[in-house]
């Protein structure tokens, strides 16, 4: 299987062209995506390009494009992402990465209750919580992980609006 993230590879002009040949060599294709550009998606998975999609989701909506260090963001844009994705028939995937200083209770309950009701009668199928790590070549300095117990509660909070949630990249 090939993986193809970025940066943002809706973005790539040539992107359907690439997991065709990728397709053609016999390969399964996952589709990391932040799901900005919801056209290009249900493109992709119309001409069966893709098999399966991790996308993810910064935060609650209030937060969001502050989570993303940008002033606004079309949620709209994410919005129809998710939405296509919990009722598309391609294996998807939910993920967010958790940082201390932009996820707390309220924002993982902010988080499940918006996208839980995207589908009406449909919770996301997964979510993954990702354990945030410290690295030289992030855009932000200062950021902290949260500890395993913190993680284990926001489990807990978005258990009532996702079927499942697992904690990810913690030991």
């Amino acid at each position: 299987a090939v993986c193809v993230s970025g940066g943002e590879p809706t973005l790539q002009p040539d992107l359907a062209d690439l997991l065709a040949q990728i397709k053609a060599m016999g390969y399964l294709v996952k589709l990391d995506t932040n799901g900005s550009r919801p056209e290009v998606l249900k493109e992709l998975v119309s001409q069966n390009l893709v098999d399966y999609v991790a996308m993810d989701i910064k935060n609650g909506p209030s937060h969001y494009a502050a989570t993303c260090g940008l002033p606004k963001v079309d949620l709209a844009a994410i919005e129809e992402s998710a939405a296509f994705l919990m009722s598309s028939s391609v294996e998807s995937e939910f993920r967010t990465t958790v940082v201390a200083e932009l996820h707390n209770e309220t924002t993982m309950e902010s988080m499940g209750k918006w996208l839980s009701s995207l589908v009406p009668g449909k919770k996301p199928a997964k979510l993954f919580l990702q354990g945030y790590i410290d690295r030289d070549s992030v855009l932000q300095a200062g950021l902290h992980a949260c500890s395993r117990e913190q993680m284990e509660n926001f489990v807990h909070i978005l258990k009532p609006f996702v079927d499942a949630v697992e904690i990810r990249g913690m030991d």
